[in-house]
């Protein structure tokens, strides 16, 4: 059994907010299994200012995608973590 969930779900395309809602769904459901016991989800992905690094066209899509899987993740009940990090060159 997990006590913590780690999103890395690569990829900025619809695919990631899928992903991220189907993951949100199953530890909601492995919660109510558990009894309620809750488990924590990190959600991690690139600051703004490392996002054209990693990709380099369709910036404020690509920001908005992320913000919409951050607001899934929190909005699914479990104790939620955002990350960003950076890159350093």
């Amino acid at each position: 059994d997990a006590d913590v969930v780690v999103n890395l779900t690569g990829g900025f395309t619809e695919q990631r907010e899928k992903a991220q809602a189907r993951l949100s769904e199953a530890v909601r459901y492995e919660e109510t299994a558990r009894g309620g016991k809750r488990l924590r989800m990190i959600v991690v992905s690139p600051t703004d200012e490392a996002l054209p690094l990693l990709s380099p066209v369709a910036q404020a899509a690509k920001r908005e995608r992320l913000l919409r899987c951050e607001e899934v993740a929190v909005s699914g009940g479990s104790e939620v973590e955002c990350l960003r990090f950076c890159l350093v060159v």
